[in-house]
């Protein structure tokens, strides 16, 4: 069971390293990777139900460019997407939320 201390640490943890990141530094950046990409592909797996699609979606960033209509994800996978999100504690959903920005 995760105390205060615990979570309060992995706030200011998280906060450091989306900072750090932002500055450039590649190391934090792969850090907050580390720290949620297994969460990430569990929701992703949820959501479709397809291990590698999860694991696929789990490793893209948001690109500029227009995706091709295979890749788009579907409406109902976005809800899915979202109530899976809003179920995650603030702790954890905060710098998942900032990464999708």
């Amino acid at each position: 069971m995760m105390n205060l201390n615990t979570i309060e640490t992995t706030q200011a943890s998280d906060a450091n390293l989306v900072a750090e990141s932002l500055l450039g530094n590649k190391e934090a950046f792969s850090a907050i990777v580390t720290r949620y990409q297994t969460l990430i592909c569990s929701l992703a797996y949820s959501g479709i139900g397809n291990l590698s699609r999860s694991e696929h979606l789990a490793q893209e960033f948001p690109s500029r460019e227009s995706l091709p209509p295979e890749q788009v994800i579907t409406k109902k996978e976005r809800s899915i997407l979202w109530r899976s999100l809003e179920r995650i504690p603030d702790v954890y959903r905060e710098p998942l939320m900032f990464l999708q920005n």
